[in-house]
């Protein structure tokens, strides 16, 4: 709605310091004029619900984000129409209040991440694991929150953590994945 902000603008250029790659969101789309929310929905399918005066005014916001994009020597494209992901940066419509978008760019970035970044990842024997934190859950009694970095899991693993006196030992009964 406003254009690139002053941060905005600086976390662009620390990203391009760094040759990091990065995907732009174009918040607060549900507050184009007439816009129909969709919650929680891809912004392309409700991109295509809307109709042509609201799509006319989107575009009004958009094009001059893009000149300002190329300011900062950045080629902008919206991610449905980005087929040169090398050369363009995608950029994804999205709204902090109704969720549209969000799928977007989960989907992108998860789409990004397993056909570039994959190549570069260094794989090792090495098991490791990060807790995160260990808590009693009715009907399940202690569990243990953790990321996994490397390796596997199985139900019937022993696993050893740190505990406040001394090491705790105890097998994996099962594998569950934590509520949202």
């Amino acid at each position: 709605m406003h254009g690139l902000e002053n941060q905005t603008i600086e976390s662009i250029q620390m990203l391009q310091q760094r040759d990091t790659p990065f995907v732009i969101c174009l918040n607060k789309v549900d507050r184009i004029l007439e816009w129909k929310n969709a919650n929680n929905e891809s912004s392309y399918k409700s991109f295509l619900k809307q109709t042509g005066y609201v799509k006319n005014v989107f575009d009004d916001y958009y094009r001059p984000i893009v000149t300002e994009l190329a300011k900062q020597d950045i080629n902008g494209e919206l991610y449905w129409n980005n087929d040169n992901e090398e050369e363009y940066v995608s950029i994804v419509p999205t709204s902090a209040i109704t969720g549209e978008g969000v799928p977007d760019i989960l989907g992108y970035i998860i789409k990004y991440c397993q056909s570039t970044i994959e190549k570069k990842i260094i794989k090792s024997n090495d098991f490791k694991a990060t807790c995160l934190e260990v808590k009693k859950i009715e009907g399940l009694g202690s569990t243990i929150d953790i990321i996994l970095v490397n390796g596997t899991l199985s139900e019937g693993d022993k696993i050893v953590t740190a505990g406040f006196h001394g090491a705790i030992t105890t097998t994996i009964r099962a594998l569950l994945t934590p509520q949202p």
